[in-house]
Order: C-alpha cells, then sequence, then structure tokens
C-alpha cells in the first residue's frame, strides 16, 4: 500500500511481486479475459505513475494523467463531458475501452448488474442533434452485442428500458450545445464540489495518439465560473421553459 500512496518508489522486482498477486488473484475471478487484461494495466500504471512523482519526472506523461483520470473517474460522483465525437468513434484509440467498460459499469448496463440505481450521474454535451443520435445508438449497439465492455450484453428490449429510465431518472443526460463548445473535448469529475473536482483536456492525433492534460486549480476554478456556471444556468431554463435557447436543448433518445 505504501506504494499505491506514494509513500515510496516501486522497484523492478517489487514490482514483479506486485503483478504477480494481482495475476493471482485474477485468476481466481470469474470476470471476463479483457477485463482482467483491464485492471492489470491499471495497476502497472499505478506503479508508473507513482514511480515518476518519486523521481520528479515530467507528469504530462500520457500513461500517468490517464491512470490519474481513471482513478479520479472510479471515485467521481458527477462526470460532466463535452466532446464532438462518441466514445464508439474513437473506436481502439487510447483509453477509450476502459472509459466505455467504467461507464457501462457505472449505469449499470450490463446482464448481472445490481437492480439498484447508480451512484454516479453523467451528463454529454454534443454539438448537434446528428451526433447526439449517434451517442444513443451506438450506446445502445455496445451494450447489447459482444462488444459490451463488460462481457454481459443486454436483450435489446431491456438495453432500451435501461437507457430511458437513466435518462428519465437524470442518470445519463444527453445535450445539443453550441457547437464551438466542443471543439476540446474534456472531462470534468465532481465539477460542484470545490477539492475534489478535477478537469481533463484531450487533443487527437495521428496514428491512435491522445495528448491528455490536467487542469491545475485556477483553470479549474476559471472554467467552474466562466463556462459551468453559465451552462448550468441556461439548462436550467430549458428545463424549466422547455424552450430553445440558441442551441441549448435536451437530445431526444434515439434508440
Amino acid at each position: 500500500m505504501q506504494v499505491f500512496r506514494g509513500d515510496r518508489s516501486c522497484p523492478s522486482q517489487l514490482q514483479d511481486v506486485i503483478l504477480h498477486a494481482v495475476d493471482s488473484r485474477l485468476s481466481e475471478m470469474s470476470a471476463p479475459p479483457e477485463i482482467k487484461t483491464a485492471w492489470r494495466v491499471r495497476v502497472a500504471n499505478a506503479i508508473k505513475f507513482h514511480n515518476n512523482k518519486k523521481k520528479g519526472l515530467n507528469l504530462f506523461d500520457a500513461e500517468s494523467v490517464f491512470h490519474e483520470m481513471l482513478v479520479d473517474a472510479e471515485k467521481a460522483r458527477v462526470q460532466f463531458i463535452i466532446t464532438y465525437r462518441t466514445l464508439e468513434e474513437q473506436g481502439e484509440r487510447y483509453g477509450a475501452k476502459s472509459i466505455r467498460e467504467l461507464l457501462t459499469r457505472n449505469l449499470h448496463l450490463y446482464a448481472s448488474a445490481p437492480s439498484e440505481p447508480p451512484k454516479v450521474r453523467y451528463t454529454f454535451c454534443l454539438p448537434n442533434e446528428e451526433v447526439a443520435k449517434a451517442f444513443w445508438r451506438g450506446l445502445r449497439e455496445s451494450i447489447t452485442t459482444e462488444k459490451n465492455p463488460t462481457g454481459e450484453p443486454l436483450e435489446r428490449t431491456e438495453a432500451g428500458r435501461r437507457l430511458q429510465k437513466l435518462a428519465t431518472d437524470g442518470f445519463l443526460c444527453v445535450w445539443t450545445v453550441p457547437s464551438f463548445m466542443c471543439g476540446s473535448p474534456m472531462v470534468v469529475f465532481n465539477p460542484d464540489e470545490g477539492s475534489s473536482a478535477s478537469a481533463y483536456s484531450f487533443c487527437f492525433h495521428p496514428n491512435n495518439q491522445v495528448s491528455i492534460m490536467k487542469f491545475d486549480d485556477e483553470s479549474l476554478a476559471n472554467w467552474h465560473n466562466f463556462v459551468f456556471r453559465p451552462f448550468r444556468h441556461k439548462l436550467t431554463k430549458v428545463i424549466k421553459t422547455g424552450c430553445k435557447i440558441m442551441d441549448w436543448k435536451k437530445a431526444k433518445i434515439e434508440i
């Protein structure tokens, strides 16, 4: 635990011992192979991240920052995403599979999911209705076929019922917003919770390369004041009045 708390570095021999223990524990689980692989990768990336911190290396290394983002995502109660493309469109780009798996698990979109409501709320802000429709279609496709990241696809009718309920109950909201807002994809975790909030932005490059940048505290505070608060105010007006304000409106579920 000292390694994962950042109290000490992890030399290669200790890393081998930890990963061997992880492999032994995972071998006893009934989870699909791809899920086991994802968890092993997360442990290895966690070790690398803390080693980099101990060595004082540049923390803008993509793998380290991506791991830090996944840790924040695991703990977040609210995920606020602004993007011009869906996860399905990203295919196997760096990290897309892990993010799809986390969303599927958080929103209970798999066959053996618990019946209680999710503990995480997602809001997606997309540039137009076509992208929003593609989001709903792609999500349904991914959870009703062998593409389901958990390995437990849902029956098509049940998938539609769950998606509709998630949208109705506010656990999965999709909004179309002015397209210029979506030029730089980003995710913000717990945007209204002060010190527990965090934000990351993404830039996509050729050959499946992705740059990931974490906001510092000042940048996040400015984003909250100048983007999120006005944004939330406009969405509240849309909900209360049922009117379209500029290009702001809730996207119709296309399932």
